[in-house]
């Protein structure tokens, strides 16, 4: 389904810029091919709190520590080749 089409349904687009997003009511994670670097614009449904659980680049052995973010609906989220983000989300 082409992104034109998700606006106009009840769907969300959470990343305009590419990427995969997988979420649920209190997790989200955030894929990106090595393609997609630099700071991703991350929207939610609703406001929230994001506390970052896992952050993993590609050949890395150890977890970084994790970003925190106060409540709103749109974050400005550093990317780099390869990365996953897991977020946690918080009422």
């Amino acid at each position: 389904m082409s992104r034109n089409r998700l606006k106009l349904s009840p769907s969300h687009i959470y990343v305009e810029s590419g990427g995969t997003v997988i979420a649920n009511e209190s997790y989200l994670a955030l894929a990106l091919s090595s393609s997609n670097t630099g700071k991703r614009t991350l929207r939610l449904p609703k406001k929230a709190a994001l506390k970052e659980l896992v952050a993993v680049e590609p050949g890395q052995t150890t977890v970084n520590a994790g970003l925190s973010f106060g409540k709103n609906d749109t974050f400005d989220i550093p990317s780099s080749n390869g990365m996953t983000r897991i977020f946690q989300l918080l009422p």
